[in-house]
This record gives C-alpha cells, structure tokens and sequence, in this order.
C-alpha cells in the first residue's frame, strides 16, 4: 500500500489518473451521431446494462461492486413483493442507484483498509 506524503495526502494517486475523450472515440459508439448515441444508451439502461465512464482509484474493484450491486437492485426492484422500488428511469432514481454503488464502494475501504490507507470513503458528496 502507498503511504502519506509530508501533508497526509496519498502519495503519488495523481499519477495514476488519466484523461481522454472517449466518447467521440469510435471504440464505444462506431463514430454514431448524438440522437443514436442517446438512443444506443436508453437501449442499454432499459436492459439493466447502463453505460457510464468511472473515475476514482481501484477500478477494478468498483467496478466488481457496481456489477454486483446492478444484479441485486435489479432483483429487489423486479421481485420484491412489497415493490418498495421502481426501475431507474429517471436521473433522479438512476442517482440513487449509483449513490448505492458508491457508498458500497465506501464501506469495501472501510472494512478492508487501515484509516489512512481509506483512499475513497466518506459518503458520496456528488452524484
């Protein structure tokens, strides 16, 4: 694990990030024009397989959480006798779903790392 600079602040998680413009990038959407775009992504949100880009530390491990944590509120939403949940259509519910992912992510740190090696946690500030 990295430890602290001489300011308490990680050493070196700046070196790790990396910038791009990926969605004008034919990788993800064949060089479509916007109206497809926003079409190809409501495809996807309706069959639970939303497309978002993630930024943070540790990807991978997000990304494991996110994955799981889609199939779980998709089984609470689908299936939960008392339908305390409805199908995230909205920005508004879509942001709950992702509040979720992140505050899991949070509680992962949490239990696995040491206080100063807790490099995300705290709550999610902006959704």
């Amino acid at each position: 694990m990295r430890g602290l600079d001489d300011l308490g602040r990680p050493e070196q998680v700046a070196n790790e990030f990396d910038v791009s413009e990926e969605i004008a990038q034919p990788t993800y959407f064949g060089g479509a024009l916007g109206d497809e775009v926003r079409t190809t992504l409501d495809q996807r949100a309706r069959a639970w397989n939303r497309f978002w880009f993630h930024q943070g530390y540790d990807l991978g491990t997000f990304n494991a959480f996110d994955q799981v944590l889609r199939i779980g509120m998709r089984a609470v939403v689908e299936t939960h006798p008392a339908k305390p949940h409805r199908f995230p259509d909205s920005l508004e519910e879509r942001s709950k779903h992702l509040k979720m992912a992140i505050l899991s992510y949070g509680a992962y740190f949490s239990a696995f790392y040491e206080l100063f090696q807790q490099y995300v946690g705290g709550g999610a500030d902006v959704v």
